[in-house]
């Protein structure tokens, strides 16, 4: 099977289940030896939705715009860097001769994913600023001068993950590539900017274009678990790190912002969500205080489900009437493994 020429990771064709392999200029555009052929778009994404395409709403453009102004101002580091951190402990396991393959599925604009393989090449949790921003997102670290809990992208240090193990030390950086899917177009767009990842427009509902076992870190950050699929193409050793809200995140924000509500339980519904073959090795939870003036308010409301429910204008309008001194952004950080020896359960 060859790996496409972008990523290094082996796709499949949706179509027809053949490898696909990198063709066109520079390797954009991906065909399968079954005839089909997936172009590239000028932004560098592949849409591989053919057909009837997907039954679900992508992310609006104005949507992704709103979340990358959000996350190019920092907002969201402190949650970057405890995922990336989690990314270099899970990689420690691996074998260390190898390339490390991340699928980010439900990828938005890249910003997670670029912060995992920073961290990945470089060996540290901090990683190279350059890696983020390409997808729209700004350095690991906090921004210079700022203080702890007070400001945009800082606050305090994450809680430890709970489990045997100390936070990651510093380690040797080594080859990363990785593979975005989202169903927002508008989204790939950003991802495609990210050195060494193929975005791909999918829809993770349905079969991965990924064979069994390709892929030795899966990121699912907000977005939908499909764990038949996940438990398919995540290798043995590899690792599933899942980011949920927990139920008090943004709760000064909900009522003038109008978001939406977040369901109690979340842990265990993750967990049993996934279904069989899965086994929890670890859980963490990422509080810190958001500082945030109207802009960054209207953003925020408009980056998330709410804003399929309405447009920019009403976001501003409710964020001029107030945005709190200080918003609670608080997530968990799950990890899972395969249960040894668990086959994947394929879909029907």
């Amino acid at each position: 099977m060859t790996p496409d020429h972008r990523s290094g990771i082996e796709l499949l064709c949706p179509l027809c289940a053949r490898p696909l392999a990198s063709t066109g200029a520079a390797g954009r555009s991906l065909a399968c030896g079954g005839g089909h052929r997936f172009d590239a778009a000028k932004q560098g994404y592949v849409n591989l939705l053919t057909g009837r395409g997907t039954g679900f709403t992508e992310d609006t453009a104005d949507m992704v715009a709103a979340r990358a102004g959000f996350l190019a101002a920092g907002h969201y580091a402190p949650l970057a860097r405890a995922l990336a951190g989690e990314a270099l402990r899970a990689a420690g396991r691996l074998d260390p001769e190898r390339a490390v393959r991340v699928l980010d599925a439900g990828a938005g604009t890249g910003y997670y994913l670029g912060a995992v393989l920073s961290a990945l090449r470089s060996g540290t949790q901090d990683g190279d600023a350059a890696e983020a921003r390409a997808g729209s997102g700004p350095s690991l670290a906090a921004p210079a001068g700022h203080d702890a809990g007070a400001r945009p992208g800082s606050g305090p240090s994450p809680a430890e993950l709970v489990r045997d193990g100390d936070d990651p030390a510093a380690q040797a950086g080594r080859p990363a590539s990785g593979v975005a899917l989202d169903i927002s177009r508008y989204a790939m767009r950003r991802a495609a900017r990210l050195e060494g990842v193929r975005a791909l427009v999918w829809d993770v509902w349905r079969r991965l274009p990924l064979p069994d076992g390709g892929a030795d870190l899966l990121l699912n950050v907000f977005a939908p678990r499909n764990g038949a699929e996940f438990h398919r193409v995540l290798a043995d050793d590899g690792t599933l790190l899942v980011v949920t809200p927990l139920p008090g995140h943004l709760r000064e924000a909900a009522e003038p912002l109008g978001l939406l509500g977040i369901a109690p339980d979340k842990e265990a519904s993750v967990a049993g969500g996934l279904g069989p073959g899965w086994t929890q090795t670890g859980v963490r939870e990422v509080r810190f205080t958001l500082r945030l003036d109207e802009a960054d308010a209207a953003r925020l409301a408009l980056m998330g489900p709410a804003g399929h429910h309405a447009d920019a204008a009403v976001f501003a309008e409710r964020a001029a009437h107030g945005v709190p001194e200080s918003v609670t952004a608080a997530f968990r950080l799950q990890a899972f493994a395969k249960d040894a020896g668990s086959q994947h359960r394929p879909q029907g």
